[in-house]
C-alpha cells in the first residue's frame, strides 16, 4: 500500500506507445527508454551492457 507521500505524487498509470515515450516531456526512467525499446521489442538484445540513462 502506498504511503501518504506516494499518494500525493501518484497521478495514475497507463500504457505508453514508443512514440508517446519519445515525444513526452515527462521524466521517464530509464531516460533512454524510447531509444532502445524498438530493438528490444524485435528481440535484438545488446551483447554488452548499455547506458540507458538511469
Amino acid at each position: 500500500m502506498p504511503d501518504e507521500n506516494e499518494n500525493q505524487h501518484f497521478h495514475g498509470y497507463r500504457w505508453w506507445s514508443i512514440a508517446d515515450i519519445n515525444a513526452s516531456d515527462e521524466t521517464l526512467v530509464p531516460l533512454e527508454l524510447g531509444k532502445y525499446l524498438p530493438a528490444l521489442i524485435e528481440g535484438l538484445v545488446p551483447a554488452d551492457p548499455i547506458n540507458v540513462g538511469v
